[in-house]
């Protein structure tokens, strides 16, 4: 969490980073097709490039701290829709934003040019549009963390692929189980697969409980899934070398990566912070959540659940 003032903080200006490495990164690939071999060309036929990106970042971080601070809210909170007067502005009124002083920490050169402000309607027109867009009588405007997060779960972009990280930990399923088809189990085999199905239930009554206190649905389900993924990163680790148990470690490492949530993985300490700063269980805990789960989560969390229930389900019939 940042806090609020009048100063340029150095954990407002962290948490502004942090989002603004998000925005920036989903534009250069999502809207421009700039994708990593592609940058790196660009790079190198233009070295430029870099430094131009960096203050690119900058920029945007700007405007979120700037506009987080004027508002007297946390970056987090921060409305996208209230960021628009921080990069649209009337002619002569451009430069505010250079006026503004930058932590001691940044680098000279990474502070904003003229040039990059320039650049700041293509890189958040996309985000307050989204939110401009949003029927907000029945759904809650975009805060800039719900914002990330949502560009982190939605595929069509390398960070928010999680349907190709979910289908390697099938296929790493599929290609474990074909390897054991057709044998019989030896005394090893149910060892070990007893083993990792005491330390990986199958069912999802099983599932690790979450903390105490009551807890929006999403929350509940990523506790369970985050334990889960620790159980089954620790028992793959334990395997003993040499019984023919590569497929399944294989299994349990690219299924732990589906429950942490790949790209998402901060969403769930992230709000979890957010319940326990609430001062009291919120009266409508279904609209709170409504607020700070985009739908291409909930997606992502349902599917992780899906990739370890089948995982799970076929080690238990390992031993059964």
């Amino acid at each position: 969490m940042d806090t609020t003032g009048r100063d340029m903080d150095r954990a407002r200006w962290d948490r502004a980073m942090h989002h603004a490495r998000d925005l920036v990164a989903w534009h250069q690939e999502h809207t421009l097709g700039i994708d990593a071999q592609a940058w790196l060309r660009i790079v190198y036929e233009r070295p430029g490039a870099e430094l131009d990106r960096a203050r690119d970042r900058t920029a945007v971080a700007l405007v979120l701290a700037c506009a987080a601070r004027d508002h007297g809210v946390a970056v987090d909170d921060l409305l996208v829709g209230d960021t628009i007067g921080y990069w649209i502005w009337p002619p002569g009124h451009a430069g505010r934003l250079l006026a503004e002083a930058l932590p001691a920490h940044v680098r000279p050169e990474y502070a904003p040019t003229q040039g990059s402000l320039t650049r700041l309607p293509a890189l958040l027109d996309a985000h307050t549009a989204a939110d401009l867009a949003t029927p907000h009588a029945t759904l809650p405007p975009r805060t800039v963390a719900y914002r990330t997060r949502e560009l982190r779960s939605m595929p069509g972009w390398t960070t928010g692929d999680w349907p190709t990280a979910h289908a390697t930990a099938r296929r790493a399923i599929t290609r474990a189980r074909k390897r054991r088809a057709g044998r019989a189990a030896t005394p090893t085999d149910r060892v070990l697969a007893a083993h990792v199905d005491a330390h990986c239930p199958a069912t999802e009554t099983d599932l690790p409980a979450v903390p105490a206190g009551p807890r929006p649905m999403w929350l509940r389900d990523a506790h369970r899934l985050d334990a889960l993924a620790q159980r089954m990163r620790a028992v793959a680790a334990a395997l003993p070398p040499g019984t023919g148990a590569e497929a399944i470690e294989t299994a349990l490492v690219e299924c732990a990566g589906a429950c942490r949530l790949g790209g998402n993985a901060a969403a769930l300490t992230d709000i979890e912070a957010a319940w326990a700063a609430e001062p009291g269980p919120p009266a409508d805990a279904s609209y709170w959540e409504l607020a700070r789960v985009p739908l291409p989560l909930h997606e992502q969390t349902r599917d992780a659940g899906d990739v370890a229930h089948t995982l799970a389900l076929w080690l238990d019939s390992l031993t059964h």
